[in-house]
């Protein structure tokens, strides 16, 4: 759910950028992704079914979630447990730090974190304290304008924006966070209430998917995983169409003057013209195209990100190495881009992320 502020001096007053065209298109670009990453991927392909197909009522919507799969594969971090000490603190120190990491549920926030991070490029945290114990928000571009420093990493200015439960912009409030204070307002830029910052910083931590240029706050990438979902979903409904509009034959009448609807049941006669016929035919659909179609969007999906294990040989000039032939030890790698050159030769780029044995 987005909103445009009925105020737009609201953000002017503030010297922040949020009442352009590339902010509301970053928000409702990051709003569709995280959609498809959960599953609500249902009104996208209507929208976009709407535009392909002059009934798209009649056809039965299927969505295949390619987003969720990739972007957990590609997010290794917290993958495992990790394990942590407090270095420097004693054993009642130690004690109290793993009590508050469980009580906010840490490694499963941070989890989360690490894929939404793949999936949306930037993020933010924000440690709070809530029902009297330490939380983790994360927060994702849809709900946030920011204002930074001389780099990305130095933070000025961060407004939340909070939608509420209901439909209503009347409902939409704002938080304000600079170093020197915290303000909340209505939707129209009124001051509901303001305080003095207690922390005397900001209390937001970005975290970004690589290291952002010195120009950009808002990561890009990952459009063509965007892209590749939308069309699988369209794909396969159009596989389901097609499936449905073979499996039932359409009848026909010839000779008909009048153009009429005919209903015939079984052991029913019918009159038709001198030479005229009642008949039923099936539609040759091309369904063999589209599940191959199919077949190779799913598999571009999931080949670029994936990972590998690569090991080898001591002998290059063999093709077909045998196990004694190979290295003891090898890398784990992800793949980065698969490229088909002439003729049956790959070009693969990856990236070592650790030693196996």
């Amino acid at each position: 759910m987005l909103f445009t502020s009925q105020v737009p001096q609201l953000f002017s007053k503030m010297e922040m950028s949020l009442y352009t065209a590339a902010t509301q298109s970053r928000k409702t670009e990051t709003a569709k992704r995280l959609n498809l990453y959960h599953d609500a991927q249902l009104e996208r392909l209507e929208e976009q079914l709407n535009q392909l197909f002059s009934d798209p009522d009649s056809m039965i919507k299927v969505t295949l979630n390619i987003v969720k799969k990739v972007i957990n594969n590609l997010a290794q971090v917290y993958r495992e447990p990790p394990v942590r000490t407090l270095e420097g603190g004693t054993d009642k120190d130690q004690q109290l730090y793993s009590e508050i990491l469980e009580q906010c549920s840490f490694d499963v926030k941070m989890k989360q974190a690490s894929r939404y991070c793949k999936l949306l490029k930037t993020i933010l945290l924000r440690p709070v304290f809530r029902n009297n114990r330490l939380d983790l928000d994360i927060l994702t571009g849809n709900l946030l304008d920011i204002v930074c420093g001389d780099s990305p990493e130095i933070l000025e200015k961060v407004l939340v924006t909070n939608y509420g439960t209901s439909e209503k912009i009347e409902d939409v409030t704002y938080s304000l966070w600079t170093p020197e204070t915290w303000t909340r307002l209505d939707y129209r830029g009124n001051i509901l209430e303001q305080e003095a910052n207690p922390y005397k910083i900001l209390p937001f931590l970005p975290i970004f998917d690589f290291p952002p240029p010195s120009s950009a706050f808002w990561l890009p990438g990952g459009d063509d995983l965007i892209s590749l979902q939308e069309a699988i979903n369209i794909k396969i409904t159009d596989l389901v169409y097609l499936i449905q509009q073979q499996s039932f034959g359409v009848g026909y009448i010839k000779g008909s003057q009048t153009g009429a609807t005919l209903k015939v049941d079984p052991g029913s006669l019918a009159e038709i013209p001198e030479n005229g016929e009642i008949g039923f035919v099936s539609q040759k659909a091309e369904i063999e195209q589209v599940v191959a179609a199919i077949d190779k969007l799913i598999k571009w999906a999931v080949k670029e990100g994936s990972l590998v294990g690569l090991i080898t040989s001591k002998e290059p000039e063999v093709d077909e190495p045998t196990p004694d032939q190979l290295h003891q030890k090898g890398v784990v790698a992800r793949i980065h881009r698969v490229v088909r050159s002439d003729g049956d030769t790959l070009q693969v780029i990856v990236q070592g992320i650790e030693r196996i044995v």
